[in-house]
């Protein structure tokens, strides 16, 4: 029995120094509050996560030249600067966050869809009730297990099918005020998204995306497990964070096509966006903004 304790005891012992190496190698910027990365370590544990190898990290964030050639039409540059005019002094900079965020990811939304429009013209039409996926949610609250017992909150979810089938492959939190470095602030809604998929069997990656318009912090988590990470300034990146972004867009695009050759997840999808457009039509609210939670349950 002391031998059982023993061995089980050396064993956990193993995990954790493992766990705690992997944290470091990962640079998780929670080294001074034990507090977090005592939970950072439960999570890793329960989902059994590693940082993704060399490999792995180099396949992840690779861009192809057509994301790397993408060119942003003139009214999104003079916008940008205007948005900079406009909140020039020091005190108002953090107020310039939204805009921004808000603008790059509405401006590449449209020229993807415009580009998979193209790409997609002899394909049959989608379904009425799902021809405007993929689609962003706003502002809302992603809740996990009770195993997890973790609730984030996220100002984008891009959704490519049925929201009870985690059909997300990107969540991105906004900053409320000016980084001074990287930050894992997706992380947490990340992994209620992955464990709620490995609960259902479900493949997929999800990226996550923490931002405060000038600093980009880029996270992937694979379906096996497996974090990297790319953090990028937009003054010196900018074209490899629109290329990241129009890349990651243009997946969940891709994505929604092959649910919609699902019939289970194509009619999931329908009685989600209907019910959704009975709701939307009853209300004077056609925002899709929504203070809900998004819990492993569905919807």
């Amino acid at each position: 029995m002391r031998h059982r304790i023993s061995k089980t005891h050396k064993t956990e012992k193993i995990e954790v120094e493992f766990i705690n190496q992997s944290m470091d190698r990962l640079n998780l910027p929670i080294n001074t509050d034990e507090l977090a990365r005592q939970a950072f370590v439960h999570i890793f544990r329960e989902l059994k996560l590693s940082p993704s190898s060399d490999a792995e990290e180099k396949q992840v964030w690779m861009v192809d030249q057509e994301s790397m050639s993408v060119q942003m039409p003139e009214h999104f540059e003079q916008l940008m600067t205007d948005i900079a005019t406009g909140f020039f002094t020091e005190d108002s900079n953090s107020s310039s966050i939204r805009p921004k965020v808000d603008w790059v990811l509405l401006q590449l939304s449209a020229i993807v869809r415009r580009k998979k429009d193209q790409l997609y013209a002899d394909s049959p039409p989608p379904s009425h009730h799902i021809r405007e996926a993929p689609y962003w949610y706003f502002k809302t609250t992603i809740t996990g297990s009770d195993d997890l017992a973790l609730k984030a909150s996220v100002d984008y979810v891009l959704w490519y099918g049925a929201r009870g089938d985690w059909d997300t492959n990107l969540v991105v939190v906004r900053s409320s005020s000016l980084l001074d470095d990287e930050s894992w602030a997706a992380l947490p809604s990340m992994w209620i998204v992955y464990a709620a998929r490995k609960a259902r069997k479900y493949k997929g990656g999800i990226y996550g995306v923490y931002t405060d318009g000038h600093t980009w912090t880029f996270l992937h988590l694979s379906d096996r497990g497996r974090i990297s990470k790319r953090c990028l300034v937009w003054d010196e990146n900018k074209q490899e964070v629109i290329a990241q972004l129009y890349k990651i867009i243009g997946q969940a695009f891709d994505l929604h096509r092959a649910r919609e050759q699902d019939p289970d997840a194509r009619e999931r999808m329908s009685h989600e966006c209907f019910s959704w457009n009975e709701d939307r039509e009853s209300s004077d609210d056609n925002c899709r903004d929504d203070d809900g939670d998004i819990a492993p349950e569905g919807w």
